[in-house]
């Protein structure tokens, strides 16, 4: 009686051991799948590397493995075939099926950035950034997509959007580059609009910065460009002088003082 009573509970040890055993071996050729996949695509045998990937997604849905599949399937069909809406698909189905994942975020953005610049419709990339807004989604991300939310608007010459988004965006703590670059787009909004004084405060915060050189050249011109609205050519001048050398050809500095100088002797009463 002790004996099968001991048989008994050793049964439920076993089945757990054997179902360790499948999972881990399922797992591990979902994993070689994946990688010869990968190597046919490299091949140049892009067709069996898709239907490859698409077993992958649809017997294993449920695993971390299937993420990747559906990300190889949208880049095959994005980069190799060209075929540019399906691609969208299937990064829009990793996208909304696979929230929270890493893969997940990149293909939120991605999936925009396609429709925005290849697909030229800013207007749906626009609706999608905004879906991620809506939803769960990491912080970071949500970031992400306000920030290239607000650059699709001001893209589009629809500057109260965007500043209403890059606003919201500087509100709270983010990437540095992208405050940078988020300041340096409302300051042109500004400088738009004729508040000049506005543009000069945003720019001159970017200057105070360290960080984004990009942001900081444009900064400059676009300072140097705001004291001429507001006829104060000799800051413009010293702004001109102050840029420095590898940010700007030394012909191109020179070309920008000289005409700020014949400017200023020009417009002196």
């Amino acid at each position: 009686m002790n004996r099968r009573f001991a048989w008994i509970q050793i049964v439920p040890i076993l089945m757990l051991g054997a179902g360790i055993w499948t999972y881990r071996h399922t797992q591990n050729e979902v994993r070689m799948q994946l990688v010869r996949a990968k190597q046919w695509w490299r091949d140049g045998e892009s067709t069996a590397a898709i239907d490859l990937f698409q077993s992958i997604k649809q017997r294993h849905a449920q695993s971390h493995y299937a993420p990747e599949a559906l990300w190889e399937l949208a880049q095959i069909h994005f980069y190799s075939l060209a075929r540019t809406e399906d691609a969208v698909g299937y990064y829009g189905e990793l996208c909304t099926g696979y929230a929270g994942t890493e893969l997940s975020a990149r293909a939120c953005l991605t999936q925009a950035d396609i429709v925005e610049k290849e697909l030229d419709d800013p207007e749906r990339a626009q609706a999608l950034w905004k879906a991620v807004l809506e939803r769960e989604a990491d912080e970071s991300l949500r970031e992400e997509a306000l920030f290239r939310l607000g650059a699709s608007h001001f893209r589009s010459n629809e500057n109260k959007e965007a500043e209403e988004n890059l606003k919201r965006l500087l509100e709270a703590p983010i990437d540095p580059i992208r405050a940078q670059q988020s300041r340096v787009m409302l300051a042109i909004i500004s400088q738009i609009d004729g508040r000049y004084r506005e543009s000069v405060r945003l720019f001159r915060e970017v200057l105070d910065r360290g960080d984004c050189p990009d942001c900081k050249l444009q900064a400059r011109l676009g300072l140097i460009q705001s004291y001429e609205f507001l006829n104060d050519l000799n800051r413009a001048i010293r702004i001109a002088r102050d840029i420095p050398v590898g940010d700007f050809s030394a012909e191109m500095k020179d070309d920008l003082v000289n005409r700020l100088l014949e400017k200023s002797r020009y417009d002196k009463p």
